[in-house]
């Protein structure tokens, strides 16, 4: 049990999604998405790579009221190759990940994840703009057994948010596209229990069981 088995020492940081089509799809925004996709339920093919990335669409589905066909890949990869060449509609994968095949003009990025708009892509709207509910990240963290004496536990909180704050910090999560977020070890513990609960309502809409 990811929360009775382990506690959280700190954030380190999160990651905006993308959802893109291919660049000669004729879809240019979400907005036509959701639209070509209540026409058509059920026919457009929605790729995604992991547990992670197929609850997040869920969401954006219940939230349009829209169903999609989802298709699981094994590796980022392959799917961003089918996307490009059409063979699925959509996907949803990180931004940073996306970014090349975007830039080379071979994706388009119809909206970001983000609580904000990126800044590599300032054009992009975020979803939230259409369905304000909507944020998600993927976010990493530091976690220890939950019988991990407290004082140690402070000690490694303290040690991260030194690195965090330290110029080879920043510039590491720059160059990996990483938003960091120096949450010490109750708030992360608040925002864990936040997501899991989040998910978890979007799992037993969808009636997505554990792998």
């Amino acid at each position: 049990d990811p929360l009775k088995d382990f506690k959280p020492v700190a954030a380190i940081g999160r990651s905006m999604l993308g959802i893109a089509v291919s660049a000669q799809s004729p879809i240019k925004t979400l907005p036509e998405l959701v639209a070509a996709a209540k026409q058509k339920p059920r026919t457009l093919n929605f790729g995604n790579f992991a547990a992670g990335y197929l609850l997040a669409t869920e969401w954006l589905s219940d939230l349009a009221g829209v169903e999609f066909t989802h298709i699981k890949y094994r590796t980022t990869g392959q799917m961003n190759t089918d996307l490009a060449s059409r063979q699925i509609d959509a996907g949803m994968d990180g931004v940073t990940s996306l970014a090349t095949l975007v830039k080379s003009g071979q994706l388009r990025l119809l909206a970001v994840t983000g609580e904000k708009r990126h800044s590599e892509f300032p054009d992009v709207p975020t979803v939230k703009e259409t369905y304000p509910e909507f944020s998600i990240y993927g976010w990493s963290a530091l976690m220890v057994r939950s019988e991990v004496p407290d004082a140690h536990t402070q000690r490694l909180a303290d040690a991260v948010s030194r690195i965090l704050n330290s110029k080879d910090g920043q510039d590491f999560a720059k160059k990996v596209g990483s938003e960091l977020i120096d949450r010490k070890t109750g708030e992360m513990r608040k925002y864990q229990v936040d997501q899991i609960e989040t998910l978890r309502r979007v799992a037993d809409a969808a009636g997505i069981k554990p792998e």
